[in-house]
């Protein structure tokens, strides 16, 4: 950020963290901010522009070749990762587009996120549920330790209720001295809403009575087609009591999972909703490559037209769904 003049200065911004929810609340964000609004977002589901994007429109081709031919001239890209690649490219982007604000999503954790050498007014986080458990930490109290290291002193910190009530949480946020508002929220389970409506206080946004979701959350394409890009336990959670509100009938699935997932897990979740689990391959680098239980059983995205004649759930990982999606753009 240095080395490039510190191009976020350029414009008041916002940092959203999380297990669950932070891609919908920051997708909401971008929409009720006033004037220019950049977001940067990850992973992208269909096409890698969806990952920076200003008030919810793909930027030019032009402006990414020209980030990048800028962000050549004053680092070796070779040092990056793709992340911390992409997100100096959004920066670099919403300066030279002079937005008014940005959103920028968390990528993993918070502490040693790239997002978090950024200069935020205000931070959020949404929810801390289990998950990447290798590397942040196995309890929900070691993972919030971590994601609430987005904090700043002095600048408005709002976080769940659940998440502030561990005393090493109070202690640590003691130590960085954010402004704290908590909202009552239900758990393991993300309240988006309740979160969105809490920053009404502090950003210059309206109250929602509903939020609108970005592409692969809670998709009920048609009464024969339900898309959810869920990808852990938490999110498998919410997605069953979705599908319970729209579809009460067991369904047929049409899943995958990523590498670090708990097979047993998932179809444990979801057992009583499916009638039917369907494992089509996934061609993602992240896929899941380990055994799936005998009850579940392989297709292929040929016979995708012969699965597709009853009602249909797509989940189980956010690469899945994009792959999904990406076979059927007119979704």
């Amino acid at each position: 950020m240095a080395s490039l003049q510190h191009p976020h200065h350029a414009y008041r911004h916002v940092t959203v963290g999380g297990t669950n929810g932070k891609g919908t609340l920051a997708f909401n964000l971008m929409k009720q901010l006033p004037g220019k609004v950049g977001l940067f977002c990850s992973p992208h589901l269909v096409d890698i522009r969806e990952r920076i994007t200003i008030n919810g429109n793909f930027v030019a081709d032009r402006v990414w070749q020209e980030a990048y031919a800028f962000l050549s001239q004053k680092i070796d890209p070779r040092t990056l990762s793709y992340f911390e690649l992409m997100l100096l490219t959004a920066v670099v982007v919403f300066q030279r587009e002079a937005v008014d604000w940005a959103v920028f999503e968390v990528g993993l954790g918070g502490r040693w996120d790239a997002v978090n050498a950024l200069a935020p007014e205000l931070m959020v986080l949404t929810n801390v549920s289990l998950d990447h458990t290798r590397i942040l930490g196995d309890t929900v109290e070691a993972i919030a330790l971590v994601k609430i290291d987005i904090a700043r002193t002095g600048k408005p910190f709002i976080l769940p209720a659940s998440i502030y009530n561990y005393p090493s949480v109070k202690t640590r946020l003691l130590e960085i001295k954010p402004l704290i508002k908590t909202y009552s929220d239900k758990g393991t389970i993300e309240d988006n809403l309740t979160c969105y409506n809490r920053l009404c206080y502090f950003l210059p946004i309206q109250p929602l009575s509903e939020l609108a979701l970005p592409l692969g959350r809670k998709m009920k394409v048609s009464q024969n087609l339900y898309v959810d890009a869920s990808h852990n336990r938490a999110g498998w959670q919410s997605t069953v009591l979705w599908l319970q509100k729209h579809h009460p009938s067991p369904i047929r699935m049409l899943c995958n999972l990523s590498a670090d997932r708990n097979v047993g897990e998932f179809v444990s979740i979801f057992k009583n909703i499916s009638a039917d689990m369907v494992v089509l391959p996934g061609d993602y680098e992240k896929v899941y490559r380990g055994v799936w239980p005998e009850t579940v059983r392989f297709g292929d995205w040929n016979d995708l037209s012969t699965l597709m004649q009853e009602p249909v759930l797509v989940t189980g990982s956010l690469y899945f769904v994009g792959e999904f999606l990406r076979r059927f753009p007119t979704i």
